[in-house]
């Protein structure tokens, strides 16, 4: 087995371990925000799920092109020519998938950013980043699937920073600083009652 084809197969268990990932993650942030909006918070959970069938049915392309690329036993009846068009057709749907499951990654990004701006323990300029990069994913993959993959490069590098500027800021928040959800204490007016209610 060749490098490129070890990098290949790493690439495939990265997606799908993230993809994995994402169940846990969806649950998680649903905990941490239903306290501050139910039903944006349920939206948020629901627009994160379709993502993931959707990418592992795309695993599947990036496998099989692999096999056909690589000439693998399990293809070897099919003739080389046939084999390489095949490989590369299966590469195509994986990009176009990509293209496809991005909606989803951009419109649970959008209730994300509005519980963020809301929530009143996490920073406002975080859930504002968010809704953008939302926004980004969604106009990224609408665009891109409307103009037959036709690529603009300075757009696509502008809905990359503002994707990159949504979500890593967040996740390094909630990884190094956390979210405080208790309510302030003393209470807003500094009024403070004893355990009778006096």
């Amino acid at each position: 087995m060749t490098k490129s084809e070890v990098l290949f197969r790493a690439g495939v268990v990265t997606d799908l371990i993230t993809t994995v990932l994402s169940v846990p993650l969806a649950l998680l942030l649903y905990q941490l925000l239903k306290g501050v909006d139910k039903t944006k918070a349920f939206l948020m959970a629901l627009l994160l799920m379709p993502a993931m069938p959707i990418s592992f049915v795309l695993a599947l392309n990036c496998v099989a092109a692999q096999w056909l690329l690589s000439g693998t036993s399990v293809v070897a009846a099919i003739g080389a020519a046939e084999r390489d068009a095949l490989g590369m057709l299966f590469l195509r749907l994986h990009e176009h998938g990509v293209l496809a499951v991005e909606i989803f990654w951009g419109l649970w990004l959008v209730p994300f950013g509005l519980l963020v701006r809301k929530s009143g323990f996490l920073p406002r300029v975080l859930g504002i980043l968010l809704v953008i990069a939302g926004a980004a994913y969604a106009s990224h993959s609408i665009i891109t699937l409307l103009l037959g993959g036709a690529r603009f490069m300075l757009y696509e590098r502008a809905t990359m920073l503002a994707r990159t500027a949504g979500e890593f800021p967040i996740m390094l928040w909630l990884l190094i600083k956390g979210a405080d959800v208790r309510p302030p204490w003393p209470p807003p007016g500094g009024v403070v009652g004893n355990a009778s209610g006096g």
